[in-house]
C-alpha cells in the first residue's frame, strides 16, 4: 500500500489540488507562477552528486540542474 504523496500520483488532474491543500494545512504554500509537474512521460531516473540534468521544452526553453 502506497502512502503519502506517492499514493496520489495516479490522480494527475487532482494531484496539484491535493498537494496545495496538504501544504496549506501545514502553513506552507506553492508560490504564484510555480510550475507543477503532476506526472511524466518518462520513467524516473536516479541521480547522484556530480550529475547534470537538463530539461528542454520545445518552443519554451530549457533549464539545468547540477547535483552536488
Amino acid at each position: 500500500m502506497q502512502r503519502g504523496f506517492a499514493s496520489l500520483m495516479h490522480v494527475t488532474r487532482e494531484g496539484p489540488d491535493v498537494l496545495t491543500n496538504h501544504l496549506s494545512e501545514r502553513g506552507e504554500f506553492i508560490p504564484a507562477s510555480s510550475l507543477i509537474l503532476s506526472g511524466g512521460i518518462t520513467e524516473a531516473v536516479s541521480v547522484q552528486a556530480g550529475d547534470n540534468v537538463t530539461l528542454r521544452v520545445q518552443d519554451i526553453g530549457s533549464t539545468s540542474i547540477r547535483f552536488v
